[in-house]
């Protein structure tokens, strides 16, 4: 109704549009913290298949890894793999996971998803080869507000998070009775593993 828009001002709507958004998750991401801490947020466990959820799941991430012509590679053990879980709410923690592991691998890098069960539990591993950080700082990178200082990842990228995501990810695995962990070395990557049973 108010005219075309030029290309520059399509740019900044679209910017807006992306902050507007980011925002929101992170006051989502803020809220459910408070629920878990007060114990108000309850899951809705049904049984599923991990393996075709996270086929799908790393489908869609494809956009954020095709821009800096990221490889990603899914390694299921066996074609399924059965979880008791809320999929909604482990959908935060494997999107968390794999944004940042497309956020710190560099262009032209890779990342790696492996599924692997067991009689008691399925465990998933998402790898980057990324910068890293070093692994005192393995149990440190899942409290609230943390975030690697600039000698590791956040200045070399520049592009440091807000501590919210990974702590909010191990809250939520720990409602599922699992847990999570990571593993790195500056220059050699990182790991995060979720264990479910």
């Amino acid at each position: 109704e108010l005219g075309s828009l030029t290309e520059g001002q399509r740019a900044t709507l679209k910017s807006v549009y992306r902050n507007g958004s980011h925002l929101l998750q992170l006051i989502g991401d803020l809220l459910d913290l408070s629920r878990i801490e007060e114990s108000r947020m309850r899951l809705r466990i049904a049984e599923n298949d991990l393996v075709a959820y996270l086929r799908n799941l790393v489908a869609q991430v494809a956009p954020l890894t095709d821009r800096k012509n990221i490889a990603v590679t899914f390694k299921p053990q066996a074609e399924t793999a059965t979880a008791w879980c809320d999929l909604d709410r482990l959908e935060r923690v494997f999107v968390n996971l794999l944004s940042n592991a497309a956020k710190f691998t560099p262009v032209g890098g890779h990342i790696s998803v492996h599924v692997e069960s067991s009689d008691t539990a399925v465990t998933v591993c998402v790898e980057d080869d990324g910068p890293g950080f070093p692994s005192d700082m393995a149990e440190r990178v899942f409290e609230r507000f943390f975030q690697v200082d600039a000698e590791t990842a956040q200045n070399r990228y520049n592009q440091g998070g807000t501590g919210i995501g990974l702590a909010l990810a191990r809250e939520l695995v720990e409602l599922h009775s699992g847990r999570i962990w990571a593993e790195s070395s500056p220059g050699k990557g990182a790991r995060f593993y979720v264990e479910l049973p």
